[in-house]
């Protein structure tokens, strides 16, 4: 391996993001917290929570990381509209028997003291894709702690002076080199990203950057590999999910000529479609409709484009409830009618945990109505909602799948994993064996094989 190898145009952030940052080093503290004296902190249920989607943003809990000192109390406090536990351990391991909220309901609160220093993670019993961690520090460290943290912040900000990226490339590139060619002022270098991490960083960046802390400069040095990636360079075994920082859901108001070409620009480089994620423009504290008048200009652009747009609608959006939800796919309906010759899909499927009924789903007919327009696709993705619910060979799906087939058609189907994700309830293996065994009685093998690959393969015309 190189000592630090090819850097390109690796580091190609649409936004002028880079002053140096290091979210192990720098950033904890903006995801953790210290309660008054460091003896007392409330961690907070997410609303939403108990829907698979805040793991990816690590705030299922909030905060996800509490610091206390060692003889403090963690005390969380259960504001979302489901039950829920905080339970010491991990969902993979099981409890560790430190401590255990059991049932929280709506409003309900569970505290514990704790006396010996170290680390503690915990997570929910009931959605264990929710998980936090307790630090416990000895006397004088949580002091100590936040004044490194402000210390580094405020380097951070003094940082802030670069607008463009700079690339180097070379076998043996030091630090001081970069610096040097760069022009910027170096809190903290992160570098060789492992490849498995790097969509979890990119994230943890763009979640600061958004914010309201705005960083100028980040320095990140890569392997060539993330790096061609990243930047979507060589060819299209390079692109994949590495390459999504190309236009972002708050600007598209803003700046949508800017935003389209920079989708145009990953376009000419391979990307096949553009995912749209609408709850994120919640997330972001935007309220406003993404299919107003506002954002017609962007969609226009991408319109123009004639490239498939996917949509992922989950909750909370804004909130978690039905009407919300149903709110959301009626303006994707008129998305859709306006918009009829762009190929468009429904992602991750509907949010089933909202249509159980007892040990069955049932499937509103308004769920149904956006796909009256002919160019509308639905990606069947069962395992990671109701994967806490329902255990493999998730028989209470055949039913759906073979309603879904009758109402829509295979051909306007196709599978979807969300892998890795799905590994919490399933395994790959066993995602493809819930339709090609566990539902031959449902499909016959023409249904079978759309929903396998070849709905997929004509939407994206492969």
């Amino acid at each position: 391996m190189k000592k630090i190898t090819n850097m390109k145009k690796a580091i190609y952030l649409s936004f002028s993001l880079l002053a140096i940052f290091s979210l192990i080093a720098v950033a904890p503290s903006a995801f953790a917290e210290h309660g008054e004296g460091g003896m007392a902190v409330t961690v907070t249920n997410a609303p939403g929570s108990s829907t698979p989607g805040c793991e990816t943003t690590d705030n299922c809990f909030m905060p996800s990381t509490a610091v206390i000192t060692a003889g403090g109390t963690v005390t969380w406090e259960n504001t979302d509209n489901a039950a829920h536990t905080a339970t010491s351990g991990s969902a993979t391991d099981g409890p560790d028997g430190v401590w255990d909220s059991s049932l929280m309901m709506v409003n309900g609160s569970y505290s514990v003291t704790l006396d010996a220093a170290g680390t503690y993670d915990y997570f929910c019993m009931v959605h264990p894709w929710m998980q936090g961690t307790v630090i416990v520090e000895a006397a004088g460290a949580a002091d100590a702690a936040a004044e490194a943290a402000a210390a580094a912040e405020a380097a951070a900000e003094a940082a802030a002076e670069a607008a463009a990226v700079t690339t180097m490339s070379g076998p043996s590139i030091d630090a001081a080199d970069y610096i040097s060619a760069s022009g910027a002022s170096v809190t903290s270098i992160v570098a060789n990203i492992p490849y498995q991490i790097s969509s979890p960083l990119i994230e943890r960046i763009l979640n600061h950057h958004r914010s309201g802390r705005r960083l100028q400069t980040v320095v990140l040095l890569l392997q060539d590999e993330f790096a061609s990636r990243l930047a979507m360079l060589d060819g299209p075994s390079n692109h994949g999910p590495l390459g999504i920082t190309t236009a972002f859901e708050w600007e598209i108001e803003a700046d949508p000529e800017g935003q389209v070409n920079e989708i145009e620009r990953a376009y000419s480089n391979g990307l096949h479609a553009l995912q749209f994620i609408v709850n994120t423009r919640f997330r972001n504290g935007i309220d406003k409709s993404w299919n107003d008048n506002q954002c017609r200009p962007f969609w226009d652009g991408v319109a123009s484009l004639g490239r498939p747009v996917l949509f992922t609608i989950v909750p909370p959006c804004p909130e978690n409830t039905l009407t919300d939800y149903l709110a959301q796919l009626s303006l994707w309906r008129e998305w859709l009618e306006r918009y009829p010759e762009v190929p468009a899909a429904l992602t991750h499927g509907f949010p089933w945990g909202m249509f159980l009924e007892g040990n069955r789903l049932n499937l509103p007919a308004a769920v149904f109505e956006p796909f009256e327009a002919s160019s509308a696709k639905l990606q069947l993705l069962l395992h990671i909602s109701l994967g806490g619910v329902f255990d493999y060979p998730y028989a209470e799906f055949q039913s759906v799948v073979g309603q879904l087939v009758e109402k829509l058609g295979s051909e306007r189907l196709m599978w979807g994993t969300d892998m890795p994700n799905v590994e919490r309830f399933c395994n790959y293996r066993q995602t493809l064996d819930t339709f090609r065994v566990h539902c031959a009685g449902v499909i016959d093998d023409r249904d079978l094989e759309n929903i396998l690959g070849r709905t997929a393969a004509d939407f994206f015309t492969i």
